[in-house]
């Protein structure tokens, strides 16, 4: 044994005989940063940690084991140990109660954790503690109520949604299948189950909003997308003012994709963005006297509607007419001719809206003059008796 290793073997003895002893848990932390990550090196690493997890301070035994985890080698003749490390570390970390630090703990372990076969549980169960869901050691059911309040607003910014639920998730490990695909559906629902809490619609129509994006970006989960897509929907049409429910169903049109299974959602909402443009709709604005000039002036010199719900109703059917133009070359589907016709007559106003109406109608009508279904042939190995055997 060298001199070098017995004085680290007497100073770890005297420090584990007083483990509170001042300057003791610098002095350990600084033994183990010295020391080269070799498999003889196991016993020092061993006492170090017995001695910073005796610390009877609890913060102060919590920092020491942060730091000791850091200088912890995590190859794999080491692997086992630190497993076994990570335990008592992950528990005082959950102890922690600012959230922030809390939540930058465990992703911090994340970090340092090796990406191999038999770390996976680990990391999930890292990732679980700091998504906040039902875990081991306390089990701690989520708080919905404080959840929703960390659901996105529109006056947020990214690094200000780092520490919440979905800032989290959004930083998950990437994946299609798996557990941390799971965990990413996991904390999904519960943000969704979580917006249910707002009672302002607007403010769970944005929040939902964010959540679909989020799905966008990952991928293969049309079914939890379109799930989100149409919970949005509802919440924009709970909207009590009709023009900012109007101008949220308009936005909305522009984000859901043009594919199946999301073209019945797509065709409510056109529908019902549409119908605000109609007689129907515009009427509650105008008075008797309003309607019988209407009828006279055949609606080229206009309704005397109010001058503020006038500008603001052309401008969204502007905004409209250029969301629905923009639907050409998306929109595939010739189903959406029926959904289109009836409004390219006259009670839709104003002109330019049925304009652009009748232009992706020509644009879909074009599709089906193209695509008629002759052009699908069927394959020369087709014989054209049936196979015996009721197959």
């Amino acid at each position: 044994m060298t001199d070098t290793v017995k004085e680290i073997a007497k100073a770890l003895d005297e420090f584990r005989n007083n483990p509170d002893e001042h300057g003791a848990k610098e002095s350990v932390i600084e033994i183990v940063a010295a020391l080269p990550p070799r498999l003889e090196n196991l016993k020092f690493y061993m006492s170090a940690f017995e001695i910073l997890d005796a610390i009877s301070d609890c913060q102060s035994r919590r920092r020491a084991l942060l730091q000791f985890i850091k200088h912890l080698p995590s190859t794999t003749p080491f692997l086992q140990f630190y497993l076994e490390v990570l335990e008592p570390v992950i528990t005082v970390v959950d102890e922690i109660d600012e959230k922030n630090e809390r939540v930058t703990a465990f992703m911090t372990l994340d970090a340092m954790v090796p990406e191999a076969a038999p770390t996976l549980d680990l990391r999930i169960h890292l990732w679980r503690l700091a998504l906040g869901l039902p875990e081991r050691p306390h089990f701690k059911e989520p708080d919905l109520a404080a959840i929703a309040k960390e659901l996105p607003k529109t006056v947020d910014y990214v690094f200000y949604r780092r520490f919440t639920l979905l800032g989290i998730a959004h930083q998950l490990p990437l994946g299609d299948e798996g557990p941390f695909a799971e965990l990413f559906i996991e904390a999904i629902k519960l943000g969704m189950e979580a917006a249910e809490e707002l009672v302002e619609p607007y403010y769970r129509m944005y929040a939902l909003g964010f959540i679909g994006n989020m799905i966008a970006e990952r991928g293969g989960l049309e079914e939890l997308h379109n799930m989100t897509i149409r919970r949005t929907y509802e919440a924009a049409k709970n909207i009590m003012d009709p023009l900012a429910s109007e101008l949220a169903l308009i936005e909305l049109i522009g984000t859901v994709p043009k594919v199946p299974p999301f073209i019945e959602i797509l065709d409510e909402m056109i529908n019902t963005a549409l119908n605000f443009f109609s007689v129907k709709s515009w009427m509650n604005d105008v008075d008797v006297y309003d309607v019988v000039d209407y009828v006279l002036s055949a609606e080229e010199l206009g309704m005397k509607e109010t001058k503020q719900n006038r500008l603001v109703r052309e401008k969204y059917a502007d905004d409209l007419g250029h969301t629905l133009e923009g639907l050409i070359g998306e929109l595939k589907d010739i189903r959406f001719i029926a959904t289109f016709k009836p409004y390219t007559h006259v009670w839709i106003r104003p002109k330019g809206l049925r304009r652009s109406v009748q232009k992706v109608i020509d644009s879909l009508e074009e599709l089906r003059k193209t695509y008629h279904g002759k052009e699908v042939l069927r394959p020369a190995i087709v014989m054209d008796k049936s196979l015996a055997g009721g197959a």
